[in-house]
């Protein structure tokens, strides 16, 4: 039997403790290690022992992340709820991720007994550049741990029971294992995710063209995405699957909440002396219960909805390279807070990312820049088109009309039976103006590429010089006429010739 909501939530919390990569080994290991002796040396006599693991943090031997730094006694709890589970407590932890600062954490967990396997996926593991990533992805097809991620999967053996795995995570790693659920199907069975945020606009429509997304019903009833109703992570970007919305204890009571042992603590069933269900969101198989679920908090669902309209308005020019800037000041701001024990590094870090940031977007708004000219020109030379256009039509109405009421002819004098035109000579300007909007449009391309490479400073000059190259379209008009009125001219010289 696949684990449960709750078993895949203890796994999620376990996960942001490095006891499983640590004791299992670096990458895609060899050293296959049972839970129960992963976590035996944090134990007591039975009882997980929050002086072991503090003692173990203090020397270097165990590291923390998500909500778990400054509480040992958090993940002595989730060691004590998986040395009581008969489930959790018999899982092999097999092939694991290497432990790098910064790296995503993944690892395999067999069940020997119902030859099934769990992959989990920690959270955002505290660097600057997790975090950075965390708000980089809202422009990218593919996040640098969403390819991570892949590649673990991809990276298991493709034999059973590896050939069909379910998948968990909290927060980036609910994320990432949303994410391979999608490009992974063949392999990955059943998602069950917390607190996870969606993909970017433009991953989410590369997955409608390879026909990834939408989901079928079918495939949908085994990805879900569940959150506390105060979460603020799970409202960024577009979703996969269907998100649902439970209690969790609050980071600011009643307004926000993240975090996997809080969502875990806040679920957990409680019962008086009698055994009877005080509180809680479990069922006798450990799954939420369908009155567990409730709807999201107001304000959240709110900032979903302003959310996805910002994300609609991102391809209108300057609106997309503003919001770029800010998701990456947000993220430098987030790394910065999160990995401030390595604060000189992240400092470095912050600094070359703001930089590189600025520069990006100043190359954005000379692009933008560009787009809204080119789209004023091509506005008003439409509207001159019709304009001439419209006055042509009356003209010739009103002479037609004329020419009627007066009973004349519209048109050439019947008696002249000449027609001195040189159409050859059209053809051949036809020919050269082509040949020069060739060349044209080639150096308008050329100069186009040149906004990339320069300043603001420099920006008037290249626009007053590509202004001059924009006259391709009259042009090409020009081109048009003379040979429809060579056309013209030569049909009505054959139809003559006839007579």
């Amino acid at each position: 039997m696949a684990l449960s909501d709750r078993e895949m939530l203890i796994l999620d919390c376990f996960m942001y403790s490095d006891i499983a990569t640590r004791h299992a080994g670096s990458g895609q290991s060899n050293q296959p290690i049972a839970v129960k002796d992963a976590i035996s040396k944090y134990m007591v006599d039975g009882k997980a022992s929050t002086e072991l693991i503090q003692q173990a943090v203090n020397r270097g031997e165990l590291a923390l992340s998500g909500d778990l730094p400054g509480h040992p006694e958090k993940l002595a709890d989730v060691i004590q709820k998986m040395y009581e589970s008969p489930k959790l407590n018999q899982l092999v932890i097999e092939y694991t991720t290497p432990e790098v600062h910064g790296h995503i954490r993944a690892a395999s967990f067999y069940d020997p007994q119902d030859n099934d396997v769990t992959v989990a996926f920690r959270g955002t593991g505290g660097s600057f550049q997790q975090w950075y990533n965390n708000f980089e992805g809202w422009a990218e097809y593919e996040q640098e741990t969403q390819e991570k991620a892949r590649k673990f999967i991809e990276g298991l053996p493709d034999t059973p029971p590896y050939d069909q795995i379910d998948v968990t995570g909290h927060s980036n790693g609910a994320n990432q294992a949303l994410y391979v659920t999608m490009v992974n199907g063949d392999k990955v069975r059943r998602c069950v995710a917390y607190e996870g945020q969606g993909i970017s606009k433009i991953a989410y429509q590369d997955a409608v063209n390879r026909g990834l997304l939408p989901l079928d019903p079918e495939r949908s009833k085994s990805i879900i995405n569940i959150s506390g109703k105060n979460d603020i992570v799970n409202t960024m970007l577009k979703p996969i699957g269907e998100n649902r919305y439970v209690n969790s204890n609050s980071l600011i009571p009643g307004v926000v909440n993240h975090g996997s042992y809080g969502l875990l603590d806040a679920n957990e069933n409680r019962y008086d002396e009698n055994g009877n269900l005080i509180s809680g969101g479990f069922d006798e198989n450990g799954n939420f219960r369908e009155d567990a679920f409730v709807e999201q908090g107001w304000f959240w669902e709110k900032a979903h909805t302003f959310l996805d309209v910002l994300d609609e308005l991102s391809d209108l020019p300057y609106v997309g390279s503003v919001l770029e800037l800010y998701a990456d000041f947000a993220g430098i701001l987030f790394g910065l807070w999160f990995d401030r024990e390595r604060f000189v590094e992240s400092l470095e870090n912050a600094y070359y990312k703001l930089k590189d940031s600025l520069k990006q977007f100043e190359t954005n708004l000379i692009i933008d820049t560009v787009r809204v000219l080119e789209w004023t020109t091509e506005a008003a030379e439409n509207l001159i088109d019709a304009f001439v256009d419209a006055v042509t039509e009356i003209y010739h109405s009103c002479r037609d009309w004329l020419a009627e009421k007066l009973g004349i002819s519209s048109g050439r004098q019947p008696n002249s039976n000449e027609i001195a035109v040189d159409t050859a000579l059209l053809r051949r300007y036809a020919e050269q103006l082509g040949k020069i909007n060739g060349r044209l449009g080639s150096l308008d391309r050329r100069m186009d590429s040149l906004y990339s490479r320069v300043g603001l400073f420099d920006l008037w000059k290249l626009l007053q010089a590509d202004l001059l190259t924009k006259k391709s379209r009259t042009i090409t008009k020009c081109v048009a006429y003379l040979n429809d009125t060579r056309a013209g001219f030569e049909q009505v010289e054959a139809e003559l010739q006839k007579i």
